[in-house]
């Protein structure tokens, strides 16, 4: 994948991506589960929203340049503005499959508007908190072995560090 970008569906969370259309699970649909907002105990607004990327099930997946916007939360941009905490939805790239997903590697991944930027198997790798550039929230290199278990997450080199290896 070369210079992909995505946006989400501005009218979300208002209806959520469960609707219009069930979950069919014979077809690997995502499973959204409700997540605790802010730490209490009521649930997210933004939790079934559609993801930017889903890579299930996969191996040898390079992508140059993924760019994965969530700029609205029922068409308002509030949520995204600089210090808003990217609060339009709570994650927008889902890699899923455990050791059936391999050999994947992804360079320059920008989000806006996503709270946690890449997710794998339900579990949360990397936070918007700790990878914000600016506007746009940034991750030079990430990649997962072709053994499907080692992690890789680099958010402090430069492409000339990158290409000098």
């Amino acid at each position: 994948m070369g210079q992909i970008q995505t946006e989400t569906a501005y009218y979300q969370p208002n209806p959520d991506a469960l609707i219009p259309f069930p979950t069919v699970p014979a077809l690997s649909d995502p499973v959204f589960t409700a997540t605790p907002s802010n730490g209490t105990n009521s649930t997210s607004p933004n939790t079934a929203s559609g993801w930017g990327l889903r890579i299930l099930r996969s191996n040898n997946i390079l992508g140059y340049g993924v760019g994965l916007y969530s700029f609205f939360d029922n068409y308002s941009t509030d949520c995204s503005q600089v210090g808003a905490g990217a609060v339009c939805q709570s994650r927008i790239l889902s890699i899923e499959g455990d050791r059936n997903t391999y050999d994947i590697s992804l360079y320059n991944v920008n989000t806006v508007g996503s709270t946690e930027m890449i997710t794998r198997d339900g579990v949360d790798l990397a936070s918007n908190v700790d990878n914000n550039s600016t506007f746009v929230d940034t991750i030079n290199i990430f990649k997962i072995d072709s053994f499907g278990l080692k992690l890789s997450v680099d958010v402090g080199i430069s492409l000339g560090d990158v290409l000098n290896k």
